[in-house]
């Protein structure tokens, strides 16, 4: 319910509905989430709107903005702010691979982290990460 997240919230309801169900993707997904802001959708659309564009006519955009979406949902444990940055690890496990945590410059694979700016949001399922970047999977 909170507007911060209202876009995010509907991104995931359109890319993992299944017609007619009216389900998207599940908070349960995730332990730990990382939610980006409308602003920060629309700062990595604006970063080269042409790209966007293009992929945003074909097919297969919902899959790789599914698989966007996916990025920001760790599954391997619930993970406050102190925990991420604590030098214990270097990646948190998502169902699509690793984000890379770069303890040195204190970066979640291209989002810093002076870019979270509502942190360790407890849940009933994990905890969320309200952030101004999109952490983009190195693959795309």
């Amino acid at each position: 319910s909170d507007q911060r997240l209202e876009k995010l919230v509907q991104l995931m309801d359109r890319v993992n509905a299944l017609p007619g169900s009216g389900e998207g993707i599940s908070a349960s997904v995730g332990e730990t989430i990382f939610a980006p802001t409308t602003i920060a959708f629309n700062k990595f659309r604006e970063k080269d709107v042409s790209i966007w564009n293009k992929y945003a006519q074909q097919d297969e955009w919902f899959i790789h903005l599914r698989d966007l979406l996916l990025w920001h949902f760790v599954t391997e444990g619930r993970f406050t702010t102190e925990d991420l940055f604590n030098g214990q690890r270097q990646f948190l496990g998502n169902s699509l691979g690793n984000i890379t945590v770069d303890q040195r410059f204190s970066k979640l694979d291209n989002a810093a982290a002076s870019a979270i700016i509502d942190a360790n949001i407890t849940t009933s399922d994990g905890i969320v990460h309200i952030i101004d970047e999109v952490i983009i999977p190195p693959y795309l």
